[in-house]
């Protein structure tokens, strides 16, 4: 009998009779054990060939026989097993159920596991339920007479959306908009808390739980534009909506933290039962707490709150690497745990790198899609934690290996640094001198052949690292020459009134040409100062200057122009001091005794003066420290322990 001869035209009225016909066909050709057997068990290698074919051969029978009227939710299954029973489940619905156009008839579909279709990924196949995206081809065309309704709820107009009211009372729960939204979804969306409140008065709690086309309540829609009045009002109605999931099952404060609205996850956060969150309750509690830490969501105690997190995380790991000895990691070593390694080492977590290493070894050979090791990572994002702890491993002592495009560790040294990196250091010269560490460093550590290696492109370390810091050296250069520029121009004004003041001492001279308070303390303070801050400004000028004549080659910002810099600015703040001593001793001549003059002068003198070295001292210590006291001549205590 041909399948097609009684087609399914009309659901329900000859479904029984179909039925039957239907499986005395798929007896006499066979498939119909197929059916049966088949898609409850996971098929084996050796006749799933044969299931395959029969599948297809008794799928397509059913779906021609369905003739133009076929559901949608039978148009994508390719399990001839499913067909069948998802088209028994349609029946069971009564026909005001299945309102064509309107997507809410998608709910009561996915409660019975209508809505789903049954997806091959592997060969043989591993069945896993997935959405049916047919079940989304159900749209709704709103009415052109919600158009005007939609506006006015939007612009908050209230005397239109209640003369709409006042018309049809059922529009309150009526679908506006072609997403499925009802009146009160597009309040929540539009951020308009006075409709939304005016609306919210005159539904019931259960009118506040209609779902749109992808399954949001309102809250959800709260959720997710950050509207926080909005949401206690929502939720000071009916308590249950922060427990309603969406279509993909996230719970209102889920979606809240995904969104990143800070204020309006803490208040639904306390407004939903903790049980919701656990593990065993669905994803929810993960997905919230995945969120809150990449949106930066750390509450009020951040400093003690990032602290507990780092213990506990600690913990984690402890826990998780006492399982790894007893675990077989063959079957996700090379995907989930590389990848896990990689992107510890790029963010520089070196406890996790640490135990993940001592835990297992063999994880020192994980690669990234480029083909770059753990070492080159290290250096490409710029970890100094990582690389030193990459250089304990002798096998990784030289660094001696290329990626696939046969760039060596010391390629990657001379790559353009991770933005963030360079953000943490003032300054163009000072980031041109870390690069420049970092290339030193790395060139000690890798076999002198290493140095000039060409990559793919024929380009050694070095000229890589010439192309791309090339702008960063020009940017270094402009920076150090306004800096001497600036200084030169302060230590000028210095000299001048040090080498007048030398001329011009307080009180004047006497007749013979001596100074009249040569023989007082406080003079003899006044003549040392002046010498110590016209020397020390002279000094100063001559190291500006040795910066401003300089060539500006890559390695002169390794130490040459930072010494330099080092000294001008020191000596500079010591002319600076020297000059204020020298002022405070002068007026202490001229005003000997009057103190209640002496004392506010020399202070409100040392405003100006204080500020300057507050701006600029800083700079100085940052030169001196990054000079003498580099990334890699700094030794710290490990965070970890290798056996």
């Amino acid at each position: 009998m041909d399948p097609t001869a009684l087609p399914l035209y009309h659901i329900p009225t000859n479904y029984q009779d179909w039925r039957t016909k239907m499986r005395e066909y798929l007896l006499k050709e066979g498939s119909w054990y197929n059916i049966i057997k088949f898609f409850s068990d996971q098929p084996n290698h050796d006749d799933y060939k044969t299931w395959k074919d029969k599948n297809a051969k008794a799928l397509h029978a059913i779906q021609d026989a369905c003739g133009p009227n076929m559901p949608v939710q039978i148009l994508a299954l390719t399990s001839a097993k499913h067909a069948w029973e998802t088209l028994a489940k349609l029946i069971t619905f009564k026909q005001r159920e299945i309102t064509p156009g309107d997507p809410r008839s998608i709910n009561p579909l996915l409660d019975v596991n209508a809505g789903y279709y049954i997806s091959e990924t592997t060969n043989p196949p591993t069945w896993i339920p997935q959405p049916n995206l047919n079940t989304w081809l159900l749209s709704y065309e709103p009415p052109k007479d919600f158009t005007p309704l939609v506006s006015a709820i939007k612009e908050g107009d209230w005397n239109t959306v209640s003369a709409f009211i006042s018309k049809d009372g059922k529009i309150l729960t009526s679908i506006i908009s072609s997403d499925g939204s009802t009146p009160i979804h597009e309040a929540a969306t539009a951020h308009q808390t006075e409709m939304a409140q005016r609306l919210v008065q005159k539904m019931s709690e259960e009118d506040l739980e209609i779902q749109s086309s992808n399954g949001h309540t309102p809250l959800h829609d709260v959720a997710h534009v950050g509207s926080t009045p909005i949401a206690r009002l929502l939720v000071q109605k009916n308590k249950k909506l922060v427990q309603i999931p969406s279509a993909i099952g996230s719970i209102p404060v889920a979606l809240a933290s995904a969104s990143g609205n800070k204020d309006t996850t803490r208040y639904l956060y306390h407004c939903t039962p903790i049980e919701l969150l656990y593990p065993e309750s669905g994803m929810s509690g993960f997905v919230l707490l995945q969120y809150c830490i990449t949106n930066r969501m750390l509450g009020f105690k951040k400093i003690y709150e990032m602290k507990l997190t780092h213990i506990y995380a600690m913990e984690c790991i402890n826990c998780i690497f006492k399982e790894i000895p007893t675990t077989d990691l063959s079957q996700f070593s090379d995907n989930v745990l590389s990848l896990t390694l990689v992107s510890a080492v790029e963010n520089g977590i070196e406890e996790f790198v640490a135990k993940i290493v001592e835990a297992h070894p063999a994880s020192l050979m994980s690669v990234d899609n480029k083909g770059r090791n753990l070492m080159m990572l290290a250096v490409a994002s710029r970890q100094e934690k990582i690389f030193k702890l990459m250089l304990k491993y002798e096998r990784y002592g030289k660094a001696n290996i290329t990626d696939y495009k046969y760039n060596n560790t010391l390629h990657w040294a001379g790559m353009p640094p991770p933005p963030q990196q360079l953000a943490r250091i003032s300054g163009a010269a000072l980031q041109m001198q870390r690069e420049l560490q970092w290339f030193k460093e790395v060139e000690s550590k890798v076999q002198p052949s290493f140095w000039d290696y060409p990559n793919s492109d024929g380009d050694t370390p070095r000229e890589v690292f010439t192309k791309n810091h090339e702008q960063l050296r020009k940017d270094g250069e402009q920076w150090m020459k306004e800096t001497a520029t600036s200084c030169t121009v302060v230590c000028a004004l210095l000299i001048t009134m040090m080498f007048a003041a030398a001329f011009t001492v307080p009180g004047g001279n006497s007749d013979d040409g001596l100074p009249l308070f040569r023989r007082k303390k406080a003079f003899i303070t006044f003549i040392i100062s002046d010498a110590i801050s016209l020397f020390s400004s002279s000094t100063s000028v001559l190291m500006f200057l040795g910066i401003l004549t300089s060539r500006y080659a890559e390695d002169d910002f390794l130490e040459s122009l930072p010494k330099k810099m080092i000294i001008g600015l020191s000596t500079l703040f010591l002319s600076i001091a020297a000059m204020m001593v020298a002022f405070c001793a002068s007026i202490i001549i001229m005003l000997h005794g009057r103190l209640s003059v002496i004392v506010p002068v020399c202070l409100l003198a040392g405003i100006p003066v204080s500020l300057f070295v507050i701006l600029q001292f800083p700079l100085l210590v940052e030169i001196f420290i990054s000079t003498y006291f580099g990334i890699f001549s700094m030794k710290k205590k490990p965070n970890y322990k290798i056996e």
